[in-house]
This record gives C-alpha cells, structure tokens and sequence, in this order.
C-alpha cells in the first residue's frame, strides 16, 4: 500500500462515519410544557395505496396539537375518498395554475387552510413515529431552528433493497453536513419539513417555489438567505418510507432524484462521494475495517442486511449507474415525469 492509498482509506473511512454516525438523536417523549398547534400538510395525487396508514400513524401522535390536512392533487384514484372516511381535514385543490409544480401548488392549498403556528409538509408513503413530532418540535426549540428537516427510516420490503444500503448513504455524503449553514450543501428532504408560520411568511411560502421539482432544498437555501436558522434532525427515528415497490419504480425514482439534486451537487460533494468508490474499490486493510462500520451505520437508517455490506461496490456502481443515466437526460433536456406529469424545469 503506498501513502497516497493510506490517506484515501482513512479520509473516505472517515467522511462515511462522519455522515452517518453523527446523525443521531432519538425520539423521545416532550420536555416542553405549551403545545402549539401543528398544521400537518399532506400534498398527495393518486396515493390510495398510502393515504390509510399514514393517516392512521399521524392520528398516534401523541403529546402534541395538531390537525391534519389531506391536500388531493387532482387524483383518478380513490385516495379522496379514502381520505375523506378518515375524519379528517380534505382538500381538493383546484387545477393548478400555469408555471407550477403539482406539490408545490397543493402545499401551497394546503398552507392557506392551515391555522397552525407550525407547518410539517409531509409524504403519503411516510409512517410517523408516535414521539416524533413533539421530538421534533423540542429540537427545533433546543436549536431555536425556523426549519427542520429529518431523514427517513427505509424499511425495505424487498430482498434487494435489504442489500443496498451504502446506496441509501451516499446522498447523506453529497449533501454536507447536519446543520451546515452552507446553503449550497443543506439536506433537506420534501418527506419531512417542519417549518414555523412566521418562517414560512417570510420566505414568501410555496408561492416562491412554485416551478421547482427541488422546493425542500430550495425551502432550506430561502431560509438560510433570509438569516433564519436550519436544522436536520440527527437520526433516522421520526418517521419511516417505503419509497418504491418494484425496480422498475426503484429506477425511476431514483434516476429522477440523482438527476435534479445534480444541479445542487457542489465540488467538495463530488470528491467526498469520489472518496466512498476509493475506499470499497482497493480491497486493502481499510476495507476490514470500513465493512462493519458500513453494517453499523445502515442498520441505523433502514432495514438493510447485514450480508449487504459486501455488495457495497454493487451499490457505488448502481449509484454511478444511476447517476449517469440522469446526465444523460439532462444533456437531452428531456422532461422530468412525476406522479404522471411532465415538467420542463431542466
């Protein structure tokens, strides 16, 4: 092993652990005495498969104050109706307008029928922990935060995703790091955004995001611009997604996500992304060392396998892969399909 390969092992080594053991945080029961009001949005187009348990898990929330607002995007499936029998506030927004983005729109439906002193903009295919808003909100308190945003628990319904768990890390690698005040680095992910009204006004709403397929990101960039202070919630605990069921949705989706955070992606992301192919691809000493390390920090962020660890140049190639095939779109400015629309953002 020569210097410069030392070096590699140990700056890749420790930007994996960097990223992933330092977000941790637990939810726990509320320390805080006055329960403020927490609009709970959810934007959804043809998610009937979803709406029912997350709604359920949103209604097992305890030690808080909130009501929860079904925003339907112009579904065709049953998701109004299945919505509708839940007891809850639902929304059918109107056709959006010219120039937005369908999320954005129905968030934006959404925050104009909320009365809360807090906005949490969530999934349909998330699952709340019932600590984890009140755990949310004393962490925002703890960093008097005007944003935070959390990332999620995969639970790897199928055998495959249980092997890709680096694959699910790496985008915690390029985005920076937890609380980075570095604008052009925030992670922030649209499943989970907890914002205060006063914020929220301030940065103009989703009004000021409207033709954006990136708003959490961009949500995180305006609150930083505006002096406010951003924060992530430091584990995997709040909340858990199954995002895809089949490859077919697998590669789809995560094409589409690679492709728009490529314009986000800043120098310093890229080599520290570099230095995670550098470290599992010289099979050396450093390897020994980065596999149970890799084992212990993906059991922290989904239902990953532990045997997944091994095929950890599987998930780098998939993620190359990936990533390749949205420069590609991106070279041929062909449109961004979501939830059965097509945008000409990029």
């Amino acid at each position: 092993m020569t210097f410069w390969d030392l070096i590699v092992s140990f700056v890749g080594l420790g930007v994996l652990i960097y990223h992933t053991w330092s977000r941790r945080h637990a939810a726990t029961k509320s320390k805080v005495g006055a329960l403020p009001l927490v609009s709970i949005i959810v934007p959804c187009r043809n998610e009937e498969s979803h709406i029912p348990d997350l709604i359920q898990s949103l209604k097992k929330l305890r030690d808080v104050n909130a009501e929860i607002i079904v925003v339907d995007d112009q579904s065709v499936d049953r998701t109004y109706e299945l919505a509708v029998k839940e007891n809850i506030k639902v929304i059918k927004a109107p056709e959006k307008p010219q120039g937005w983005v369908g999320k954005s729109w129905a968030c934006a439906v959404g925050a104009k029928a909320a009365r809360g002193e807090f906005f949490l903009f969530t999934d349909a295919d998330t699952r709340h922990m019932p600590a984890s808003l009140a755990s949310a909100l004393d962490f925002m308190r703890e960093k008097n935060a005007d944003l935070l945003s959390a990332p999620p628990y995969h639970l790897c319904l199928n055998w495959w995703e249980k092997s890709l768990g680096l694959f699910h890390l790496l985008p915690l690698v390029a985005a920076g790091f937890p609380g980075s005040r570095n604008k052009h680095r925030v992670y922030a992910i649209g499943q989970y955004l907890l914002i205060s009204r006063q914020a929220y006004v301030a940065v103009g709403g989703h009004e000021e995001l409207r033709s954006s397929l990136t708003e959490d990101i961009e949500l995180a960039q305006k609150i930083i611009d505006k002096n406010l202070c951003y924060t992530i919630f430091p584990s995997a605990t709040l909340y858990q997604v199954q995002m895809y069921d089949s490859v077919k949705e697998f590669w789809q989706g995560w094409k589409r996500l690679l492709r728009l955070g490529m314009k986000k992606v800043t120098f310093w992301a890229f080599i520290e992304v570099t230095l995670m192919f550098a470290l599992f691809f010289q099979w050396n000493w450093s390897v020994l060392v980065a596999l149970p390390t890799l084992m212990l920090m993906q059991r922290k962020h989904g239902a990953f396998a532990w045997w997944g660890a091994f095929l950890a140049p599987l998930s780098l190639l998939l993620f190359a892969l990936l990533s390749a095939a949205g420069v590609i779109e991106n070279l041929r400015k062909k449109k961004v399909t979501w939830q059965g629309r097509e945008y000409v953002e990029i």
